[in-house]
């Protein structure tokens, strides 16, 4: 099935463009108040990098993160994620042990691939118009995600393109994710799971500097 969007991103991977979307911040309900679970488009399409949320702890010094869970701020504002009732298991998720949607039991493409911090503790400073201010959620992790790429392709000298096999090939470059969840009050949503279970944090975190090395040189 193709949806809205699809016809321009398979576009755009046919010219070498990296799509990227983020997951959403409205829990694995997207404050849909169905009672059931749903997953953001176009970060459900398979032809996007579908980007979720985290939330770091740093030590004393502020200088390493020392833990890293779901974003979820008390079953108010989490991180989305879940499986998509449009689009089958596509091929670069293969290997992953996708669990069935709690809708209904079936598996389908898995949002999100990646993630990175995006609880409000953990906010972006951004400097626009003058002004100094911080943003969080995962509208922040999309486009870090996009200067990682940006980064690579300068390096490279060419684009990547569609960047989800290469990740999915390679998932020691990131740090996977395995405690939280993006539960609501009601207890509605999904739980963290070992690496290749990946929910609502994707294969994990980045390890920026060894995902721009490995990608600059990869064929």
């Amino acid at each position: 099935m193709r949806l809205g969007l699809d016809p321009v991103l398979q576009d755009a991977i046919r010219l070498g463009t990296t799509v990227l979307a983020t997951a959403g911040d409205d829990l694995s309900s997207e404050r849909m108040q169905a009672g059931r679970v749903y997953v953001n488009y176009p970060a459900s399409s398979p032809y996007v990098l579908g980007c979720g949320g985290t939330r770091i702890a740093l030590d004393g010094a502020r200088g390493s993160i020392v833990n890293e869970t779901v974003w979820n701020d008390d079953g108010v504002h989490s991180t989305g994620g879940g499986i998509s009732e449009e689009y089958q298991v596509p091929a670069f998720q293969a290997a992953a042990r996708i669990p069935g949607s709690l809708n209904d039991g079936r598996r389908g493409r898995g949002v999100p691939d990646v993630a990175a911090a995006a609880a409000p503790t953990n906010g972006y400073r951004i400097f626009l118009n003058g002004v100094d201010f911080v943003a969080s959620g995962t509208s922040a992790v999309a486009p870090l995600w996009g200067a990682f790429i940006a980064l690579i392709n300068a390096r490279r000298g060419q684009s990547l393109g569609f960047v989800n096999d290469r990740l999915y090939q390679l998932p020691n470059l990131l740090r996977p994710i395995v405690t939280g969840d993006n539960k609501d009050t009601t207890g509605l949503g999904y739980n963290a799971a070992p690496r290749l279970e990946r929910l609502h944090r994707g294969l994990g975190s980045p390890d920026g500097g060894a995902i721009v090395t490995a990608l600059t040189t990869i064929a």
